[in-house]
């Protein structure tokens, strides 16, 4: 089994309100990419990186890579308007290349995971052909209609879907095409097109702090976790 890894890099960071995209913004001294990056050039599994850019900062993300020396068998590639475009183009990159059976899906702006769970992710591909990191939802949850709660919604087997998700490239590069062709064009992550086709996927239990970065103060959280790492 040979895998490549697709880090989504291409969003605008609108709602972070930072200078610019935050997969750019600085974390503890280094941009967040690098940090997810370098996350995933310590697994030995991954022998292939795919980097999907801002289709107006392909050139700025591959100076950024070479700046902090971030270097391999890494391709940049633009992205699409949506996550959903993204992520299909960084599908096709890997099967243009035509060495990898197996890909794994991560958004650059969870910079905080972990090694580790990127290889329980891979190892986890082979079940069904589809993996997910994700964490059980521990917070009450309501029923909301015109700001009013209404009801209550039981969490029991309610799980927050994380990142990196990991499949078999011939399944989710199927899933993305069938998607696509029947209209659905914003889907908020991978593993919710490949159930849609009846798949199941095996979760691989992951803790918050594989957070992702979406407002200004979640950079200040993840440097804080930084920090209680060392």
């Amino acid at each position: 089994m040979t895998t490549a890894a697709i880090i989504l890099a291409a969003g605008s960071g609108a709602r972070a309100h930072t200078m610019g995209p935050k997969q750019f913004a600085d974390l503890a001294g280094v941009p967040v990419l690098v940090r997810t990056l370098h996350a995933f050039l310590r697994v030995p599994e991954i022998d292939a990186l795919v980097v999907v850019a801002p289709p107006d900062g392909v050139d700025r993300t591959r100076i950024l890579l070479e700046d902090h020396a971030i270097r391999g068998a890494i391709d940049v590639v633009p992205g699409g308007g949506t996550r959903q475009s993204s992520a299909l183009a960084g599908i096709e990159r890997v099967a243009f290349r035509g060495q990898h059976d197996t890909v794994l899906i991560h958004d650059a702006v969870r910079p905080l995971v972990e090694p580790s769970l990127i290889t329980a992710v891979i190892q986890a591909i082979p079940a069904t052909g589809a993996a997910v990191a994700g964490g059980p939802v521990t917070d009450a949850l309501l029923v909301v209609r015109d700001g009013m709660a209404v009801d209550a919604a039981s969490r029991e087997g309610l799980y927050h879907a994380r990142t990196p998700q990991g499949f078999r490239l011939a399944l989710i590069r199927d899933a993305h095409r069938r998607a696509l062709a029947e209209g659905q064009i914003d889907a908020a992550d991978d593993v919710q097109l490949v159930l849609r086709m009846g798949v199941e996927a095996t979760v691989v239990p992951c803790g918050p702090d594989n957070l992702k970065i979406t407002h200004v103060a979640d950079l200040g959280l993840a440097e804080a976790l930084l920090t209680l790492r060392k």
